[in-house]
């Protein structure tokens, strides 16, 4: 069974370029043995699920 997580979080810009932010995110992802798996638009996990043939999606919302 394959399992994934989408990771949702909302964060305030002030001072950082979505461009840093992205590169940040993305490394510190990196360093988790995170694989990214484009989906055209998230969070929508059925349509995540599907692109990377999962079994169960879970989506962690940080900003709960």
């Amino acid at each position: 069974m394959k399992e994934v997580a989408t990771v949702v979080a909302t964060v305030d810009l002030n001072g950082v370029s979505p461009d840093a932010l992205k590169a940040l995110m993305r490394g510190s992802l990196v360093a988790l043995g995170v694989e990214f798996v484009p989906s055209g638009w998230a969070p929508d996990p059925d349509t995540i699920a599907d692109l990377v043939e999962a079994d169960r999606l879970h989506v962690i919302d940080l900003n709960a």
